[in-house]
């Protein structure tokens, strides 16, 4: 071998190791080459951008750019360039010729602003990453960051006659993942620490009303429940100060109890009209809560179905629970979590278990809850011969619940109609579990058959028999719905996911501005002047 191409050669080896100490990467073949018809001078080429290189190192030239400062740590090149194989080219740094010499990029930490040239190009190349700075197109990927939001002004306004918070944690929930996001946010008719708030505390807080609720000037007003009076308090300052208004309808609970049909029935005569003529974006959180919305008279272009999140930190898998050691159940376990009572279906789900695996000693059903069924399933139970394998336990607290239904094998919700929310099924799929649940519209929104879990006939119970057998005999199926119950959770029920479409929602409604003063309409109960 000639002795150019031999040092050539021991110049890249070196250059190449010290690439690797350093953890980075010298792109040789992404280096533009004038001489590619002359083999020596490319070797010679080289082998000059190699030593290059090695003096670039041994003088410590990974330097800040030029006006900005570096306040990342050496220590953190190792995490900085995970993925640094990537050629250069393929990250969106290509080198360029100006002024007729080569610029080699050897390495752009994602989490640092220095960086190491050779052919003493170190200003031209400052001043290539300040245009591209100007573009972020120019940028790559890895070192960009999504556009923020601009800040808005959130008033959360719920029921302040009963101070419910529909929807279970679903307020509370979205205030801190709206909180988290950089808006600000204050809650009105809610008890004091029920909902996560900004710290901005105004002075001479009075009992939350109207004029309180205008006082603090929000760019949106979000109201629980379309026809309570925290929406038609939501209304009537969305058209004094000219913000939009966002309703968030959970929909009844099948027919709803009396009382709720009632002020259902009192909400509707008074101010349903003056609300729906508002025309406010409504957030549906089931497909039934869509359809009652439309039914009520809302636009159907302006509802839209978003259901609630799920803490996929606190609800994950591999959790266990020290209720299941407790009762002594062993092995795999078919977990009901809700109450016990009427319209749950749980007198169907004894009788397919007692038909099925209730007679295996591997498998044993858990019933987690309270209610009046109690006695009455248990009698069942006893009569079926399946007494021993079969558990009623008292719900378990909030923190025991993710460990409970960890340790479970499937979790199976029988209701017999809609009535049941299914609000177990995401944290369950959030924790790798399978569901069995009754084919119903509130609950196939839910569950995808044969992908999450199965679904059976409600109320029928040669279809649970099936279901069960199924689950049962099929190990490598309840591992597959667990896989895909778990994707799914984090692409749809993740409480970061549901906050960012809610957001995008609030950008969008404060972006048309449709809504203004109405002159010369008064609210429902306004005096005239």
């Amino acid at each position: 071998m000639p002795r150019p191409a031999r040092r050539a050669s021991r110049a890249r080896s070196k250059a190449c190791q010290l690439s690797t100490d350093w953890r980075a990467e010298a792109t040789w073949h992404s280096l533009p080459i004038r001489y590619s018809a002359q083999p020596e001078r490319v070797q010679r080429k080289r082998a000059s951008v190699a030593c290059g290189v090695k003096r670039a190192f041994e003088k410590r030239a990974h330097q800040p750019l030029a006006g900005r400062s570096s306040s990342v740590p050496q220590r953190s090149t190792k995490r900085a360039v995970r993925g640094a194989s990537v050629p250069g080219r393929e990250r969106g740094w290509g080198p360029r010729s100006e002024g007729g010499g080569n610029i080699f990029q050897v390495r752009v930490s994602r989490c640092s602003d220095s960086c190491v040239v050779v052919d003493n190009r170190a200003q031209v190349l400052r001043e290539t990453l300040g245009r591209a700075e100007d573009s972020p197109k120019a940028l790559p990927t890895s070192l960009t960051h999504p556009p923020m939001s601009p800040p808005l002004r959130i008033a959360l306004v719920l029921n302040p006659f009963t101070l419910d918070t529909k929807g279970g944690s679903h307020a509370p929930n979205l205030a801190r993942e709206l909180l988290g996001r950089g808006h600000t946010l204050r809650s009105f008719g809610a008890p004091p620490g029920a909902i996560p708030r900004s710290g901005e505390e105004e002075e001479g807080t009075a009992a939350p009303g109207a004029a309180t609720l205008a006082g603090f000037a929000p760019d949106v007003i979000v109201a629980y429940d379309a026809l309570s009076p925290a929406a038609f308090m939501g209304a009537r300052v969305s058209r004094k100060i000219g913000v939009p208004l966002v309703l968030i309808e959970a929909g009844f609970a099948g027919v709803g109890s009396p009382m709720q049909r009632l002020l259902r029935g009192v909400g509707e005569r008074l101010w349903g009209s003056f609300v729906r003529r508002t025309r406010p974006r409504v957030v549906a959180l089931d497909p039934l809560a869509g359809e009652q919305a439309v039914r009520e008279g809302f636009d159907p272009e302006r509802v839209e179905v978003l259901g609630e999140g799920v803490d996929l930190a606190t609800f994950r898998p591999g959790l266990y629970s020290g209720l299941i050691a407790r009762h002594r159940v062993r092995g795999r376990v078919l977990l009901y979590v809700g109450r016990i009572g009427e319209r749950r279906g749980l007198d169907v789900l004894i009788d397919a278990f007692a038909a099925t695996v209730g007679q295996r000693s591997d498998w044993a059903l858990v019933l987690a809850g309270e209610g009046p069924g109690r006695r009455r399933l248990r009698a069942q139970a006893n009569r079926l011969g399946i007494g021993a394998r079969v558990v009623i336990a008292s719900r378990p607290r909030d923190e025991e619940l993710p460990g409970l239904i960890g340790s479970s094998t499937s979790l199976v919700v029988p209701a017999v109609d809609d009535s049941v929310r299914g609000k177990q099924i995401p944290r369950a799929m959030a924790c790798g579990v399978g569901v069995l649940a009754s084919d119903l519209p509130r609950l196939r929104w839910l569950v995808e058959d044969d992908r999450t879990g199965l679904l059976a006939a409600a109320g029928d119970r040669s279809a649970w028999k099936r279901a069960l057998a199924r689950a049962a005999g099929a190990p490598m199926a309840r591992r597959r719905w667990g896989l895909f119950a778990r994707e799914r959770a984090e692409k749809r029920f993740d409480w970061g996911c549901v906050a960012q479409s809610f957001e995008e929602l609030l950008l969008a409604a404060t972006s048309e501005r449709e809504i203004s003063p109405v002159a010369g309409e008064r609210a429902p109960g306004d005096l005239p002047a």
